[in-house]
């Protein structure tokens, strides 16, 4: 029942020489690949960006017409669809001014807020600015004022008509 126990060695001698992968193996394929997969991204980005750009704006003009006010007129409603189609085609012809497409945020993101109704103000200033950005002239410029001057400041770009 006393088995005698051989002693054992500290380590193999052999077994020093090999060098096991363990996970660096399967962390360098999924970290190359992560990193392969996110150059790939940028690239799409920057070669599809004025599509991405007008396929948001599409989105964002489907949800502000559906959260405009009651009373907002046909013509108003007219005019929105208008001054979005022609931020699109100024972001697809890479007219539009990066300025007055920052000014546009903010009021289309009045319309996104859940907690709060647009206002007829806010839809003045949506078709004011929308206009603005597409460079669409509206023929009622304020005095003082020279067609193609925007009254606050902006270069306003005028479209060819289709």
């Amino acid at each position: 029942m006393n088995q005698p126990i051989s002693p054992q060695q500290p380590f193999r001698p052999e077994a020093a020489g090999q060098v096991r992968s363990g996970c660096a193996k399967a962390a360098l394929f999924g970290c190359g690949g992560f990193l392969l997969l996110m150059l790939v991204a940028i690239v799409v980005f920057f070669v599809k960006a004025d599509e991405i750009t007008t396929w948001g704006l599409g989105l964002m003009e489907k949800q502000v017409v559906a959260r405009l006010p009651a009373a907002t007129t046909d013509e108003d409603v007219r005019r929105i669809r208008r001054g979005f189609a022609g931020v699109r085609e100024a972001i697809k012809d890479q007219t539009v001014d990066p300025d007055a497409l920052q000014q546009l945020q903010p009021v289309i993101l009045r319309f996104a807020d859940p907690n709060r109704s647009p206002s007829q103000e806010d839809v003045d200033r949506l078709i004011e600015v929308l206009e603005a950005t597409a460079g669409i002239e509206t023929g009622d410029s304020a005095p003082g004022t020279s067609p193609g001057v925007d009254p606050l400041g902006l270069r306003v770009v005028t479209l060819a008509p289709a």
